[in-house]
């Protein structure tokens, strides 16, 4: 008894703990990206070397949890626009209401609303600057705390890497990050073309060459190594390159065609403020302590078990 006594005293502890660290105005699902230290990408003279373990999303940012983040934070609404303002300085969290090829539509009544169907579809026409405070939203509901400063008297300086604190809480991807969890495989220490873990890759894999003529569902195809969905296709995703400079993007988008255009060879560079019905984001963190969902069931679960078998015994 004084044994199942001190497992259900463990068991609240980290059932105590799970609650406070699920702060986060909303769920994410991340998956941790281990196997830390390993080599870059030397075949393809690519990034890929991370000395540490992270989490990702294990998913694309959808257009439902970009809505509730844009209800919650933005300032004003004119027109197709929505913008946060601070002072002098303003953020457009959205520049393609009411387009045809969006998943996010402006009512008076309900605010931000994800169109019928596309709830679960990977948000688009975001800006860097807009991805940046939606990492600091995510955290604890506050965008003006986190890894990005937006009370920069340049915002153009939120992604310097001396500017960022990523110990903070969650980020938009390094490069390094974003190849790892695409195409690395912890196993046998190799990287592969595409986020499927092969060299190869048809459309029942991933969302490229207008298989569906548009975005889709972000857990659509097949997972990488790790866990990830939709690093080959579906969207380009934006990544830090930590250097002050335009933001890379990778991946590919449903339109994309040319095989080598979605594969591991291939990235972009953007303007920041530019937002793009082909570029969307997914998130990243430093925090090895949140659990991923599943784990909160089986705390749980556990928890509720050695309670009734405690209370049978006595």
């Amino acid at each position: 008894m004084r044994y199942m006594k001190k497992v259900i005293s463990v068991l609240s502890i980290l059932a105590l703990a799970c609650i406070a660290k699920a702060s986060s105005p909303i769920n994410m699902d991340m998956v941790t990206v281990g196997n830390a230290g390993n080599a870059a990408d030397t075949t393809r003279l690519q990034p890929g070397a991370v000395s540490y373990e992270y989490r990702i999303g294990k998913y694309e940012v959808t257009n439902a949890q970009y809505a509730t983040f844009s209800n919650s934070v933005f300032a004003t609404q004119s027109g197709t626009y929505a913008n946060y303002t601070n002072g002098t300085k303003s953020v457009n969290l959205y520049a393609a209401l009411n387009y045809s090829n969006c998943g996010i539509a402006y009512d008076a009544t309900d605010g931000f609303i994800p169109r019928e169907g596309q709830e679960n579809n990977a948000v688009n026409y975001i800006s860097a600057y807009a991805s940046a405070l939606f990492c600091n939203w995510l955290g604890d509901g506050d965008i003006t705390t986190g890894a990005y400063n937006i009370n920069l008297a340049d915002k153009e300086d939120m992604f310097y890497s001396g500017n960022i604190n990523r110990e903070a809480g969650y980020v938009l991807p390094t490069d390094n990050e974003w190849y790892k969890a695409a195409y690395y495989n912890g196993d046998t220490e190799t990287y592969s073309m595409y986020a499927n873990g092969k060299d190869t890759i048809t459309t029942e894999d991933a969302n490229y060459n207008n298989v569906i003529g548009a975005i889709t569902d972000v857990d659509y195809g097949v997972a990488s190594f790790y866990g990830t969905y939709g690093q080959t296709g579906n969207l380009n995703e934006r990544n830090e390159t930590l250097d002050g400079s335009f933001l890379r993007y990778r991946g590919g988008a449903y339109s994309t065609t040319d095989l080598i255009d979605i594969s591991s060879d291939k990235y972009g560079n953007v303007n920041n403020s530019n937002t793009s019905r082909i570029i969307g984001f997914r998130v990243a963190t430093l925090d090895m302590n949140v659990p991923e969902p599943a784990t909160y069931a089986a705390i749980f679960g556990a928890l509720a078990l050695g309670f009734a078998a405690w209370r049978k015994r006595k």
